[in-house]
């Protein structure tokens, strides 16, 4: 699979993020439990973004090492732009 079909999850999950972000700081200002589940919900997207970052590295091959290294600092990247 290529690495393009990633990049649309990655956006997407990085638009989530940034939107998680937003509620764990709301929910700071809330109460314990609206903190807890914004917490909650944050690390559930944390995850996914891990894994459609290593699952989009992981999809260009072992012929393309520096773009598998380059794939993760360009999904930071992203959130950070997104943010």
């Amino acid at each position: 699979m290529a690495v393009n079909l990633y990049r649309d999850t990655v956006l997407k999950t990085a638009k989530d993020l940034v939107e998680n972000a937003k509620a764990l700081v709301a929910g700071a200002a809330s109460n314990q439990e609206h903190l807890m589940s914004a917490a909650n919900t944050i690390t559930d997207t944390i995850a996914r973004m891990a894994n459609c970052v290593k699952l989009g590295a992981a999809s260009l091959g072992s012929d393309q090492p520096d773009a598998q290294v380059t794939l993760p600092l360009l999904a930071f990247h992203l959130c950070i732009q997104v943010y």
